[in-house]
């Protein structure tokens, strides 16, 4: 591959970019639908997965949105059975959000075919590439962590 500038690089880069993303996300759209999950109601899950229980407040805080958006994104998982709230019993306007075990099998299984499909693409890429790549990634998280 001959040498870009960075405006040639960025021009590359702007039309690989979305058809990759779109490649991903179609795949995972896909499995949502199986679900009934919107990408908000997954990536609710996704946190909750990753704690034993968030409050209300914390969520809407992670999602960068109003509490009263979030309490709709949890009223519908808690309707197709994803979640449950816990009440604080001191004070009862303390809201906690936890998975069920409905939701953790459901996370099991989309992981499971996430990982299959990138076990797929990348077991066609060398470990020195797929080391770089995960090397670049973590830069550009780190550029856009600093940028917020």
């Amino acid at each position: 591959m001959s040498t870009l500038s960075l405006s040639e690089f960025i021009k590359e880069l702007s039309q690989i970019m979305p058809t990759v993303v779109l490649k991903f996300m179609r795949k995972q759209v896909k499995d949502l639908c199986e679900s009934e999950l919107t990408f908000p109601q997954f990536f609710v899950l996704n946190l909750l997965s990753s704690s034993q229980k968030l409050k209300m407040r914390d969520l809407a805080d992670t999602l960068k949105v109003t509490t009263a958006n979030t309490t709709g994104i949890v009223q519908r998982l808690v309707e197709h059975g994803y979640v449950k709230r816990e009440y604080e019993p001191k004070d009862r306007r303390v809201i906690y959000v936890t998975l069920t075990s409905k939701a953790r099998d459901l996370l099991k299984k989309i992981e499971t075919k996430r990982n299959r499909l990138l076990m797929k693409v990348f077991g066609k890429i060398s470990e020195v590439d797929r080391q770089q790549y995960l090397k670049i990634l973590n830069q550009i998280k780190d550029i856009l962590s600093e940028e917020e």
